[in-house]
């Protein structure tokens, strides 16, 4: 059977709609489904370095659909041209990048990144001043793009979103905190919303309640905030109806075998050793990710990967999940039922269209239910609830017939479901939110958690004041210790 490469990344608007496969990207006429670029079409040199990058994994088209930012494993951050699909530029980042935003006039690019940053570039680098390899931000540490840093956490960043106004920018980390900061000001700090017990993983702010933030992550609830005062205003738990839809687990690391194989050293050492009969890369697999563990198993992680809203209507997705989740917007006291629809194979993305329109993409790869399943479908809300589109659609059409062919391979340096790895501190110390009941539970960890939220409410709260001044930027070893060391 041939085998495709999944649409890890779907973008549309109002002219282009634009998908990522692995490392290629094609652009298409939203409006009559033609295909219009690809990077297929490349030359040879042109390929070979778009091969050697590696997987996309973040893609954001700007609002004014001028220009498509991507970046893969190789850390390097490209800006293209979506008239013609051209490369305008290329710089190495860093740190690879968690989250990728552009601004409303599309002429500054902002990072999150694996490193706790978040910095600022200009769209294009300035011929005037070029980038120099030994370039450093205001710690001292090295940023061979030159960009400008806007804030910093001491924990991995998972999510970066700027408030409608553009004057606040929203994070979150893998320590279950949200940060309200100032922008581009970033070390003038608005507001914390705590309460997550587990990682945050995903952010929205609705467009029609620009006050709220919706959060999700690892905790069995989703929280909405109004996020200029820290309130949990409603919460809604999706846990228990998730739960039973994600077949994704990941796997247990292997333990160390002796020769620091985990180590820099070790596995320098163990690259120079002799093999061992029957220790060959198709007996000993380096897999993250089992697909096909039962579903029963102990090795359950759930990790919220997308919220979204239309009109009243909150859309969420789930790492490893079938199904595309969604609930009417709480009011008062009713946080209202969580329904889903049903997709049969694990979804990668999804994005809002228009006023009544969704389209997600799925990894048709996961199990083999039909040769025939489509990897895009679209998706109509009518009365609050959501159904497959049966009429033809042009674009969808589109998107249907033209998935790349791809080698086994290919789709195994994809690791679409990282997120079950990474997110969690640790695989073996995750547990269930659902089935984590003792109250008296203890441990260092615990101990130490507890200390953390208590100092960060007593200084949401101003029992601990801190004087920050504008035109001062605060020194990073700062961060270790008080209420900014969780940060």
């Amino acid at each position: 059977m041939t085998m495709n490469y999944p649409y890890s990344k779907v973008l549309t608007g109002p002219q282009y709609t634009v998908t990522t496969s692995g490392p290629h990207i094609q652009v298409y006429n939203t409006v009559s489904g033609v295909l219009l670029h690809s990077t297929t079409s490349l030359d040879e040199t042109g390929l070979a370095v778009l091969l050697k990058s590696g997987p996309i994994k973040l893609a954001v088209i700007d609002p004014l659909e001028s220009h498509l930012m991507t970046c893969g494993e190789d850390k390097v951050l490209k800006v293209w041209s979506l008239d013609g699909l051209k490369l305008l530029s290329s710089r190495e980042l860093p740190k690879r990048p968690t989250s990728l935003i552009f601004t409303k006039d599309g002429q500054t690019i902002v990072t999150a990144d694996k490193f706790g940053d978040v910095f600022s570039y200009p769209l294009s680098p300035s011929d005037s001043e070029p980038v120099k390899k030994n370039k450093t931000n205001v710690f001292g540490e090295m940023n061979p793009a030159g960009g400008q840093l806007i804030l910093g956490h001491t924990s991995l960043l998972t999510s970066a979103i700027l408030s409608h106004d553009e004057k606040f920018i929203i994070t979150s980390d893998r320590d279950e905190h949200i940060r309200v900061s100032r922008f581009p000001k970033g070390y003038n700090i608005e507001m914390y919303c705590l309460g997550h017990q587990q990682f945050v993983s995903a952010l929205h702010v609705p467009s029609n309640r620009p006050g709220e933030l919706i959060s999700g992550g690892g905790d069995p609830v989703l929280k909405i905030w109004d996020w200029r005062t820290g309130v949990t205003k409603y919460e809604v738990e999706i846990l228990s109806v998730a739960k039973p839809t994600v077949k994704a687990r990941p796997v247990k690391q292997r333990p160390n075998d002796g020769q620091g194989s985990h180590s820099r050293k070790g596995r320098k050492k163990k690259a120079n050793a002799q093999p061992v009969p029957g220790d060959t890369p198709e007996s000993t697999p380096l897999q993250d990710i089992d697909m096909k563990a039962p579903e029963d198993d102990d090795t359950f992680v759930f990790c919220v990967n997308q919220i979204a809203t239309l009109d009243d209507t909150i859309l969420v997705t789930v790492v490893g999940s079938t199904s595309l989740f969604y609930m009417p917007y709480p009011t008062g006291q009713n946080s209202g039922d969580v329904h889903h629809i049903s997709l049969n194979y694990p979804i990668l993305d999804f994005i809002v269209a228009d006023k009544a329109t969704i389209y997600v993409t799925v990894d048709t790869n996961y199990e083999s239910v039909s040769s025939n399943s489509p990897a895009v479908v679209r998706i109509i809300l009518t009365d609050s609830k959501l159904s497959l589109e049966e009429s033809s659609h042009s674009l969808l059409e589109t998107l249907n017939a033209s998935c790349i062919v791809a080698t086994e391979a290919d789709l195994k340096s994809l690791d679409l479901y990282n997120s079950l790895v990474s997110m969690p501190k640790s695989n073996e110390e995750y547990e269930d939110p659902s089935e984590t009941n003792n109250p008296d539970r203890t441990g260092k960890k615990k101990a130490a958690r507890l200390r953390v939220e208590q100092a960060l409410q007593q200084a949401r709260t101003g029992k601990h004041e801190q004087d920050v001044t504008e035109g001062s930027e605060p020194d990073k070893k700062r961060h270790k210790s008080g209420t900014d060391a969780a940060l």
